[in-house]
């Protein structure tokens, strides 16, 4: 675990050359937001903005069209010339500005130490002696490790890592931020893994970041922002009130705990900023980058020249490019508002703004043309990317029908209460600020101010992005889920002033709540709920394994080792894997059993091509769903009973399929039975709860090289 962290924390530094130099470089070429004249630290957060948005699109670019390591060249050269600009602008300065720095700049310093060590406690694999833990977020964090090492494996455009066929298919995913984490793991040799738990920290910076930029250059906040600034970033702690309907299903006769606080949702969750941030720092990534992307072309002047004007819309369209390469779907979700927002431009007849939005939009499709053309292909589901639907909450509709409400008319009439009902526990203490801030704007009955107008029209077209359409392509709504990132953010900024005038003035009057006392302690009681549920979260994330390991809780997750003993059974697999890393070489392709449901653990260990993983072979991320049976079939019963894989010709399988190694754990069928190929072939590793065997071709070469 000690070094578990030691090379997570060393990744953290090493991102330093990704996600600094390359905004610094932008900022000072193209002065943007007035980079050359903002403080240290103000240039601090603008270079990490920038980086997030562009260095996707530069790794990318340059690794697909040269190589990942002339990548590693090109940020070299960027992080020389950011430090060569940094250097003699302090050389010109060093008489003109104060060298001191501010209680805020420390207390943020303290902040992001703070992160940095919530995401790597929270991330890494928990040891206690010979058991190791792992934290629920490995649910999705394993397929995102495999997609790291499948970029330094197969370069750019990656290939899909869970489907082989005597060939791998081009990754049909938003693979951006797997390229980017790709970089310090090939330039300091680290795991994918420590990567990918790096850049979870670092997403957590641009974001907050983010916050304090567009207090400052978006609503204009001049008074206290720095304070206002800290405010904003601690919000980031407070989540919903899910704590409330968690706490309603450990009290049932039959309780039930998740691993995950938000799962009392399924795939309809309007997740926490902090989950969020450790469960998919790309779509978070993509919400910065969209941001940064717009703040570049808001601040751009009404008398600006032709010149400004078309550096804006080049930066946008680099970050717009860059978003739509980490996540599709908060992208999409912001290219409403876009479209929104340049028709209002329209309207007002604000035509040089308009014109500005709309190459942007055209630079945005040039750039991203190889990645669009990554994408094309049929999806498994047959639908396409986005289908009209209420967001719904099944528990409900459930209850409705069991109670003889079966007619689909009323089922659908019944979607938008609960829809209101539901938000009202998910977006909790961020909701009553939406509502107070509206309701301030109807009382004063004042013109909009422009920001004004742009935030309520970005809340509004992402709000009905998140109610009223679902994803089309996988099973979980992931649209539904991303897109409520964006109205996250604009209701947390308009929580900010709503937080700061109590604690300094110690009362809400200002936003109307001076004889509504019992609204402001109910406000009160919501921020709290919402900073309890994460602080439950995080523990739960972290502690979930240990809890049902030791029979403390029933476990519920099945992608997790199984319990008892499942703390040594994931000790044994990574031992395993990590002595079957060092004997084969780095493309031979490994085979685990494709119906096994523990297959965290596998994937977060393994870093080779599988011919199949899971039952759909992975080909949601590219390859040929019809094909897929023929993989899983002999795969399910060489790995089933007896009877099942007696007939099975393992080496001629594994040639036709093109598999190297079969991986055998514990669990499966096959293990259980002494008279099957897992117990009369050799191994090239073995442990009580795993057993590698090479077969086909690859055995006798395998042997021949060890006789060697």
């Amino acid at each position: 675990m000690i070094a578990d962290l030691a090379e997570s924390a060393k990744a953290v530094a090493v991102f330093v050359l990704f996600l600094l130099p390359p905004g610094y470089v932008l900022g000072w070429t193209f002065n943007l937001l007035r980079f050359r004249d903002r403080s240290a630290t103000e240039r601090v957060l603008l270079s990490t903005v920038l980086s997030i948005s562009a260095s996707p699109l530069l790794a990318v670019l340059v690794g697909r069209f040269i190589s990942l390591t002339a990548s590693l060249v090109v940020f070299g050269a960027l992080g020389i010339l950011a430090a060569l600009i940094h250097f003699a602008h302090a050389l010109k300065t060093r008489f003109s500005q104060s060298s001191g720095v501010r209680n805020t700049t420390w207390i943020a310093l303290g902040i992001m130490a703070l992160w940095m060590a919530v995401v790597l406690i929270e991330l890494v694999d928990l040891q206690l002696g010979h058991r190791l833990y792992l934290s629920v977020v490995s649910y999705d964090q394993s397929v995102r490790t495999a997609f790291v090492q499948a970029v330094l494996r197969t370069g750019v455009p990656p290939l899909n890592p869970f489907y082989f066929t005597g060939h791998a298919p081009v990754m049909r995913y938003f693979y951006y931020w797997y390229v980017l984490c790709a970089l310090p793991s090939k330039l300091a040799g680290l795991t994918p893994r420590a990567s990918l738990i790096a850049s979870s920290a670092w997403s957590g910076f641009g974001l907050a970041a983010t916050v304090a930029l567009y207090l400052k250059h978006f609503l204009q906040e001049r008074r206290h922002l720095r304070r206002k600034s800290l405010i904003g970033i601690g919000l980031l702690l407070v989540t919903g009130l899910d704590i409330i309907p968690t706490a309603m299903l450990f009290l049932r006769p039959r309780s039930v705990v998740h691993g995950d606080m938000e799962w009392w949702n399924t795939s309809q969750q309007v997740t926490s900023w902090l989950n969020s941030l450790l469960w998919v720092p790309h779509h978070v990534a993509s919400l910065i980058a969209c941001l940064t992307g717009f703040l570049v072309l808001w601040t751009v002047s009404d008398h600006a020249t032709l010149r400004s004007r078309a550096t804006a819309a080049t930066v946008g369209a680099i970050a717009f490019a860059s978003a739509a390469g980490l996540s599709v779907y908060v992208t999409f979700t912001f290219a409403v508002f876009l479209i929104a927002w340049a028709s209002v431009l329209l309207w007002e007849k604000r035509t040089p703004d308009f014109w500005m939005y709309a190459a942007a939009a055209a630079i945005t499709i040039l750039l991203s043309l190889p990645y669009l053309g990554d994408l094309r292909g049929p999806s498994p589901s047959g639908q396409g990317f986005a289908i009209f639907a209420v967001r719904d909450f099944y528990p409900v509709q459930a209850w409705l029908i069991r109670h003889g409400v079966g007619h689909p008319l009323i089922l659908s009439a019944a979607k938008l209460p609960t829809l209101v009902l539901v938000y009202i526990v998910e977006f909790g203490f961020f909701l009553i600020a939406g509502v107070v801030r509206f309701r301030r704007m109807i009382i004063t009955r004042r013109p909009l101010a422009r920001q004004e107008r742009a935030a309520w029209v970005m809340l509004g077209t992402a709000l009905c992005v998140t109610s009223f359409l679902r994803s089309g392509v996988i099973s979980n709504n992931d649209l539904g889920m991303r897109s409520a990132l964006v109205v996250q953010f604009v209701l947390l900024l308009c929580a900010v002033p709503l937080v700061n005038d109590f604690f300094t003035r110690h009362s809400w009057t200002t936003f109307g709540f001076k004889r509504r006392t019992g609204l402001k302690y109910l406000t009160a009681a919501a921020l709290g709920l919402g900073i309890i549920g994460t602080v439950y979260q995080l523990s739960m994330l972290r502690l979930y394994a240990v809890l049902t390991d030791t029979g403390k809780i029933r476990r519920t997750e099945s992608f997790m080792p199984a319990s008892p003993g499942g703390g040594e059974r994931t000790y044994g697999l990574r031992d395993g894997y990590e002595q079957l890393e060092r004997l084969i070489p780095a493309d031979a392709v490994v085979q685990h059993n494709p119906t096994t449901e523990a297959f965290a653990a596998v994937l977060l260990y393994s870093q080779h091509q599988a011919a199949a993983t899971g039952p759909d072979c992975g080909t949601e991320f590219g390859g040929d769903l019809s094909r897929c049976s023929q993989v899983v079939a002999p795969l399910a019963n060489a790995f089933g009973v007896q009877e099942a894989n007696a007939n099975v010709n393992i080496d001629q399988m594994c040639d036709r399929l093109s598999i190297n190694v079969l991986v055998a754990s514990e669990r499966d069928q096959a293990w259980q039975d002494n008279r099957s190929w897992v117990w009369n072939r050799q191994p090239i590793v073995a442990n009580n709860y795993l057993r590698a065997i090479p077969c086909g071709s690859f055995q006798q070469s395998f042997v021949k090289a060890a006789m060697r």
